[in-house]
């Protein structure tokens, strides 16, 4: 009984850590402008493993943990190889690694303090509810809110994949046109 807090720990550990290759492994599509992939392994690791941890734990959210971990692992490594494989020039030089490090740094310490809010604002319904109910009513608050992120992950994957495409059309008059016909619709839609 003495080890389930530490087995627990590692669990979420190698959940955490499979999340990072995931978010690596997007982040790195995304950066070559491989968009389509890049969606669709945010669809696969947003959606998909977390459902087919759930599935296969046997109801047991610790093995939930250690099953998305070994799938974020296992997929987020796979792109990083497949990635390697088709690099043509030769690896970068200390130097460059060097400034790509200090503009990725510039890029993302400005975005820390929101990434923090927005993990607060997810964070905050469950914590008032344990305070104000009890600890299930907040578990499911929590499993709630984590399905609405696992259901906009999806769709959000969906506009890096409309991206280029409305790109293309913006430059053509007609489909400017067809685009703002279809975004009226829409409107008038959801004024209804």
């Amino acid at each position: 009984s003495t080890l389930f807090p530490y087995t627990t720990l590692f669990r979420s550990l190698l959940a955490v850590v499979g999340m990072l290759c995931q978010t690596l492994a997007y982040a790195a599509l995304r950066g070559f402008s491989r968009f389509h992939p890049a969606a669709v392994l945010q669809v696969v690791g947003g959606a998909l493993v977390p459902l087919t941890a759930i599935l296969l734990a046997g109801g047991r959210v610790e093995h939930a943990l250690e099953i998305s971990g070994v799938l974020w692992v296992a997929i987020g490594s796979t792109v990083f190889l497949r990635i390697c494989r088709q690099w043509i020039s030769p690896a970068p030089s200390v130097a460059a690694i060097r400034r790509a490090i200090r503009a990725l740094f510039v890029f993302g310490v400005p975005r820390i303090p929101g990434e923090v809010a927005l993990f607060g604002l997810f964070a905050l319904p469950a914590y008032a509810a344990v305070h104000r109910d009890n600890i299930v009513g907040a578990g499911f608050l929590s499993v709630g809110l984590s399905l609405v992120q696992a259901i906009a992950t999806v769709f959000s994957a969906t506009g890096f994949v409309l991206l280029p495409y409305w790109s293309r059309a913006a430059k053509n008059p007609q489909a400017l046109i067809r685009s703002e016909e279809h975004t009226s619709e829409l409107q008038s839609l959801t004024n209804l």
